[in-house]
């Protein structure tokens, strides 16, 4: 919890706010934060007794994607997609009731788009036809 609520805030956030925000102690949220410090997750903010997130978050979500097999049978024919349309090629995946952005291919041609990497499945997931993909993922 901790850490959505840190990556809110790029800048830091001080240590009474997000101790108010996570509805926890702030004894609690120091010592917490104490040690994702000490393995270099977050660091103090210029703001004097504030947090943020470092980007040793990067590499873990890296490696995460890296254990997605998927991608790698799943990216051959998004590239031939990508050639094909010229178009932009995103491919997402489904975690809990959020859709994760796992591989995106940049347009041949035209304009680029850019995609949030993490968000709620009912906001905007769709297909390119228009139909609704939260409703034809599995639950």
């Amino acid at each position: 919890m901790l850490i959505e609520i840190l990556s809110n805030y790029p800048n830091g956030c001080p240590l009474a706010h997000l101790s108010e925000l996570a509805g926890l102690n702030k004894s609690t949220v120091h010592r917490l934060l104490q040690g994702l410090q000490s393995c270099g997750y977050v660091t103090p903010a210029p703001a004097a007794g504030s947090y943020r997130l470092t980007t040793k978050f990067i590499a873990v979500g890296q490696k995460a994607l890296s254990s997605l097999n998927i991608i790698h049978v799943a990216a051959p024919h998004l590239e031939a997609l990508n050639l094909a349309t010229g178009e932009t090629v995103n491919f997402s995946s489904r975690e809990d009731d959020h859709a994760i952005l796992i591989y995106k291919l940049e347009p041949t041609t035209g304009m680029l788009r850019y995609a949030r990497l993490y968000w709620p499945a009912h906001a905007a997931v769709l297909l390119g036809n228009g139909q609704d993909l939260y409703g034809v993922w599995p639950s």
